[in-house]
């Protein structure tokens, strides 16, 4: 859902206008922002379920395209490697199951990612979120296939404040949280994960529009939300007392959690 060239990002406790910084930038070739939302399913949205809070989202989708008979892949992996190199999951080895933390597979890497293509032509590229596309090697990881700067965590699902992983079958896993080429990076822990990535994509937003040169921009926001596990700041639980505080509120809370860390009207 596009509305223009035009969109704000929101965190859950403060928000930064960007409508005027892009809008006015008339001169850039190009500005592609791709947000990617982890588990989204049907009802959990405004606009098709009345219980959801999400008034942002459901403006833009108002004024913008829903695209109601699209399909993705059911699970994380093969979703993100069809969108990354425009190729079915089947010549990518993904169309069976996620690639798990702990078995050494990354996407080929003979695939030529869409961030690889972009850079050939001159734009500087970001991903700020989930990978879950290989990393047991460097050379399978963000900063190896085509992005300029990362900043989240390589695996399937992590804690959202820890940012400590999950191992096969939900076992406690370590640190996976990193910045750049960091192996392992420790400031960030004690802060919800949408609360660490939307400042740093402001930042390079931001950054990106006063740039002298001008050069195009693809920024990839594939969020956690609402992955597993069910952890919500309070400020969103609230919005939902009348729901089991441990099951449909947590879930409802995170929908609201991606209403404010994403596109907004």
């Amino acid at each position: 859902m596009i509305k223009g060239k035009s969109f704000t990002l929101f965190s859950s406790e403060w928000s930064h206008d960007l409508l005027q910084v892009l809008a006015n930038d008339t001169s850039a070739k190009s500005k592609m922002l791709t947000q990617r939302m982890d588990t989204y399913r049907y009802a959990n949205i405004g606009y098709h379920n009345s219980t959801v809070l999400t008034p942002r989202i459901d403006a833009l989708a108002k004024d913008g395209v829903i695209l109601e008979s699209y399909y993705v892949q059911p699970i994380c992996s093969p979703t993100r490697s069809s969108l990354m190199t425009g190729r079915y999951t089947y010549r990518l080895g993904t169309q069976a199951t996620v690639i798990r933390a702990d078995v050494p597979f990354g996407i080929p890497l003979s695939e030529t990612f869409m961030a690889q293509n972009l850079k050939d032509v001159g734009y500087v590229t970001a991903l700020f979120g989930k990978w879950h596309l290989g990393f047991y090697q460097r050379a399978f990881t963000p900063l190896s296939r085509g992005f300029d700067e990362h900043l989240g965590y390589f695996q399937g699902t992590t804690d959202y404040y820890t940012h400590n992983g999950y191992g096969y079958g939900g076992t406690p896993g370590g640190l996976d949280w990193h910045r750049g080429n960091e192996t392992a990076y420790f400031g960030d822990n004690g802060t919800y994960a949408a609360d660490v990535i939307v400042p740093v994509a402001v930042e390079f937003i931001t950054r990106r529009a006063q740039d002298p040169a001008k050069q195009p921009f693809f920024l990839y926001l594939p969020f956690h939300l609402i992955h597993g596990p069910n952890q919500v700041p309070a400020s969103f639980l609230a919005l939902y007392p009348e729901l089991h505080p441990d099951k449909t509120a947590r879930s409802q809370g995170m929908c609201g959690v991606c209403e404010c860390a994403g596109m907004g009207a």
